[in-house]
């Protein structure tokens, strides 16, 4: 995004020193401390920041570059910021991410996103099926330019694939099969790791110069910055779902020991007791043995109620 969208001690910093700006904010404030500062352009605390992420270098330049517009600030960055602001799911952050990517990366070429998958590689998002059908060409026999990107974490530059000597099934289905010519093929750096692969594809030679190349790399670390805070964020989500589907089956429970206590005239322990060795004798989770006996006497399914945060 503009230099001056950013938080005023992240301007004119590297790409990655952001990264680890959003992270700190992340971690201290939130997701919604994180959108407040990046929307409005707050200060952040120094405690929040890593000494080393005021002195980060980058292709994005230092303070000293041109104000934003260079090759720190590739077109698109606003939007990008805009979609993981108002991101719903991961894949889709990253479907629309792919699209505008090959729409605001010069010169226009197809994208891919690759990541691993358990032990295997997959494209999970990509602006046309020709990205992907090129992505795909190289997990069959492991080789292949978005490959050599991910597990290494450099950048790798296909100038002519008609000349190109380093994987040989590919190039051959790549230039025959798909009309590629050139490539550049950029590491996702999440939480420090690559653990994917932005890839662009082109039909004409040698189509990504210095220039094109630090603009697309750039426009990588962007989406790795994101992708870091957007998979935080997703994580504690999950910890919280987790958290209120325990309490609602623990919820759950409880009806049911009290149910049987009036029945049986009995403690809650003989009650929870009596509660399990019919979940055991049944095969049956203990939640959905209470859920029956609950509804059983209410006529209804147990209603819980909504969970309420902790002050």
């Amino acid at each position: 995004m503009p230099q001056s969208a950013y938080p005023r001690q992240c301007r004119g910093f590297s790409c990655a020193a952001v990264q680890d700006v959003a992270i700190a904010v992340f971690d201290r404030h939130g997701a919604a401390g994180l959108e407040r500062r990046m929307r409005h352009g707050m200060a952040i605390p120094m405690a929040d920041v890593d000494d080393h992420a005021r002195n980060g270098s980058g292709v994005s330049g230092g303070s000293g570059g041109n104000g934003g517009n260079g090759a720190g600030s590739p077109a698109g960055w606003g939007e990008l910021d805009q979609l993981m602001l108002g991101s719903g799911p991961v894949e889709d952050f990253l479907a629309k991410t792919a699209c505008l990517a090959a729409a605001v990366i010069e010169p226009p070429a197809h994208c891919g996103i690759t990541f691993q998958h358990g032990n295997r590689p997959m494209t999970v998002a990509h602006s046309d099926p020709r990205a992907a059908a090129v992505d795909e060409s190289q997990y069959e026999r492991a080789e292949g330019p978005c490959l050599q990107a991910m597990f290494t974490g450099k950048p790798v530059v296909v100038s002519d694939l008609a000349t190109e000597l380093r994987w040989p099934h590919y190039t051959e289905r790549a230039l025959n099969e798909h009309g590629v010519r050139s490539s550049l093929s950029l590491p996702l750096l999440v939480d420090g790791a690559s653990t994917g692969a932005l890839n662009l594809y082109c039909s004409d030679v040698a189509a990504f110069g210095q220039v094109e190349r630090a603009h697309a790399q750039a426009f990588a670390q962007h989406v790795g910055a994101a992708l870091t805070v957007l998979l935080r964020e997703a994580r504690h989500a999950q910890l919280d779902d987790d958290l209120r589907r325990a309490l609602a089956s623990r919820a759950v429970i409880d009806q049911a020991i009290g149910i049987l206590m009036a029945q049986q005239h009995c403690d809650a322990d003989t009650a929870f007791g009596l509660l399990r060795a019919a979940s055991q004798h049944r095969n049956r989770k203990l939640r959905e043995v209470a859920t029956d006996l609950v509804a059983g006497i209410s006529g209804v399914p147990p209603q819980p109620g909504p969970f309420r945060e902790p002050n």
